[in-house]
C-alpha cells in the first residue's frame, strides 16, 4: 500500500459518496416531516438510500480492483483509468447494487421479526446468515470487475470460488481484521486520551480527538483496499491457476504475503 498510495483514494471517494448520500436522504426526511407528509413517504428516501449507498459502495471498489488487475499485469493505471474502467461495468454494478440492496432488506426485515417472535434465538440466525453472506460474496467484486455478469450469475460464480479457496480466503481475512484492529488501538487511544484531556485543556482535548478519528478512518481505508487487493490476487489464483505479482503460490494458499517482496505489492508502483 505504500508503494500504491493512490489507490487508498477509490474507499475515500466511497465514503465521501456515502456521506453525500445520507446528508441529501436526511434533508428530504426533514423536509417531508416539515411540509407533514405521512410517514410512510419516508420509506421512498430511506430506500433510495440504501441503493445508492449500495451503488456508491460497489462502484469504487470495482474501480479499485480494476485499477489492481491492471496493476498486477505490470501496466500504468490511474484514478481516472479505474473508474473509465469502472463505468464500463455500470450494468453490472447498477444490478448487483439492486440485488445486495434487496438481500440487504430482506435480512434486515427477518431480523427485526425474529427479535419479536424468537428473541435470542432469531437474531442468531441473522447473524449467522450475515456470515454466510459476507463469506459467498467475498469475490463478487473481482467477479464484476472481470467477468461483468448478471447479479445470479455474479452471486454463484462468487460463491463457487469461495468453495474452492474458502480455508485461504477465511484465514487472510482474519489476519486482515486482526491487523487491522491492531492498528485501530492507537486512535482508539488518542481518542479515550481527548476525552480525558478536554476537561481539563478542551484545545487539546479537541485535538486529539480529531487525530484518533482521522487515523481511525486512516487505518479503515488502507485495511478496505488491502482487503480488495487480496480478494483479487485470490481469485486470480483460483481461476487461472497461477500466482499473481508478487505472490507465490504457498503465499496463497497459506494467505499470507511474501517476507521479501521482488516488486510493490501493486506491480510496477507507477500510479
Amino acid at each position: 500500500m505504500l508503494e500504491e498510495p493512490t489507490l487508498i483514494v477509490f474507499p475515500l471517494l466511497a465514503v465521501v459518496g456515502l456521506v453525500v448520500t445520507i446528508i441529501a436522504a436526511g434533508f428530504t426526511v426533514a423536509a417531508i416531516v416539515a411540509v407533514g407528509g405521512p410517514e410512510w413517504l419516508i420509506v421512498v428516501p430511506a430506500l433510495v438510500l440504501l441503493y445508492l449507498g449500495t451503488f456508491v459502495t460497489v462502484y469504487f471498489n470495482v474501480a479499485l480492483v480494476c485499477s489492481v488487475l491492471r496493476s498486477l499485469e505490470g501496466e500504468d493505471v490511474t484514478v481516472s483509468m479505474g473508474i473509465a474502467m469502472a463505468d464500463k461495468r455500470m450494468r453490472a454494478i447498477a444490478g448487483w447494487s439492486v440485488f445486495a440492496a434487496t438481500v440487504y432488506l430482506i435480512i434486515r426485515i427477518l431480523d427485526a421479526l425474529a427479535d419479536r417472535y424468537l428473541p435470542g434465538a432469531g437474531s442468531l440466525v441473522t447473524q449467522v446468515f450475515d456470515l454466510v453472506w459476507g463469506l459467498v460474496t467475498f469475490f463478487v467484486i473481482p467477479v464484476i470487475a472481470t467477468e461483468s455478469l448478471g447479479p445470479v450469475e455474479t452471486l454463484k460464480r462468487s460463491a463457487k470460488v469461495f468453495k474452492q479457496r474458502w480455508a485461504e480466503q477465511v484465514t487472510g481475512d482474519f489476519a486482515i481484521g486482526i491487523l487491522t484492529f491492531l492498528f485501530l488501538l492507537p486512535a482508539i487511544a488518542l481518542a479515550m486520551m481527548g476525552a480525558d484531556a478536554y476537561s481539563i485543556v478542551p484545545a487539546v482535548g479537541i485535538t486529539l480527538i480529531i487525530a484518533g478519528i482521522l487515523l481511525g478512518v486512516a487505518v479503515l481505508l488502507i485495511s478496505s483496499a488491502v482487503t480488495k487487493v487480496f480478494a483479487v490476487a485470490l481469485f486470480k489464483y483460483a481461476t487461472d491457476g497461477g500466482a499473481q505479482g508478487p505472490y507465490s503460490e504457498e503465499d496463497l494458499r497459506s494467505a499470507f504475503v511474501p517476507k521479501k517482496r521482488r516488486r510493490g505489492i501493486f506491480g510496477s508502483g507507477r500510479i
